[in-house]
């Protein structure tokens, strides 16, 4: 769009944004407390939200301090009477051009519109819901307050974020044993720790997986699959039920794996048949990988 902003069109508020306006609070010295979604980011977990949520001390003299948006700060001309208006002007509906305009200006930068301009990017948002109710995966892999949080990061559905608690040391070790053994196994496979497949369900996250350097290759540089990888593997921990399993497999299966592992607390492998969820004896892509996995 250019030049100044125009007046009928809001947006998502961001981190600047609650910077911006604690400082000139602040200046002001006016008694507050940030609630909400904001101050429970802040914090370190995640929750999706569109405000920004203050609570100010109700007493008059804190309240005296607070000062109303003016009109003209909206680009609205001052109403007729000396008194200050102080109501906070209705957004008026936001007419196709300057839709257009909005994606044009953010290019997919802004988490109100990217989803619309950048239809490639995975998301989980279905059709009519709101787009800032939903981060792509792309998004998620890159903010900051998620980057390094300890906690295994997927998404359900509808474009949530579902975060599983850290496993035990155990866990890592086993990935890294699995991941060698089916890189000499496999020379004609990538093999993955942790990759993002896109399912019916949203992002999901094995643990291992084996993809054919064919398949990788089409895929190459996106920030998750849309094919699952030939193998999928599980390093499961005390939380994960039978259940859940069957779901992974059944996703992974609808994107293109053919085989199931889980490797269990004990290193324990079991193979299973992607489509089918048929217990196998040892793996048809991989026959000579282990049926347990040792930790000296």
């Amino acid at each position: 769009m250019g030049g100044e902003p125009e007046a009928d069109v809001t947006r998502v508020p961001g981190g600047n944004d609650l910077v911006s306006l604690a400082r000139e609070l602040n200046r002001l010295g006016v008694a507050y407390v940030v609630v909400g979604g904001f101050a429970v980011n802040r914090l370190g977990l995640v929750r999706a939200t569109d405000d920004l949520d203050l609570l100010i001390a109700r007493d008059k003299a804190n309240q005296a301090l607070v000062r109303f948006p003016q009109p003209q700060e909206f680009g609205q001309k001052a109403p007729a009477s000396s008194a200050p208006d102080r109501t906070v002007p209705r957004r008026a509906p936001t007419t196709a051009l300057q839709k257009q305009d909005l994606r044009r200006c953010h290019n997919g930068a802004c988490p109100t519109c990217a989803t619309s301009n950048r239809p490639r990017l995975l998301t989980s948002r279905r059709p009519g819901q709101p787009m800032h109710t939903a981060m792509t995966w792309e998004q998620i892999c890159d903010d900051p307050h998620l980057r390094d949080l300890p906690y295994k990061i997927e998404q359900d559905r509808f474009g949530r974020i579902v975060m599983s608690p850290p496993a035990n040391t155990d866990h890592g070790e086993y990935q890294a044993r699995i991941a060698w053994v089916l890189a000499t196994e496999l020379p004609d496979y990538v093999v993955l720790t942790e990759c993002g497949v896109d399912t019916d369900e949203g992002v999901k996250v094995p643990d291992v997986a084996a993809m054919t350097r064919v398949r990788r290759r089409l895929h190459q540089g996106r920030p998750s699959f849309p094919e699952a990888p030939e193998i999928c593997i599980e390093v499961l921990s005390v939380r994960n039920t039978t259940e859940e399993m069957d779901e992974k497999r059944r996703l992974y299966a609808a994107r293109g794996c053919r085989e199931f592992w889980t490797c269990s607390e004990q290193g324990r492998m079991t193979f299973l048949d992607a489509n089918t969820g048929q217990n196998l004896t040892q793996s048809g892509l991989c026959p000579g990988f282990p049926v347990a996995i040792r930790l000296d």
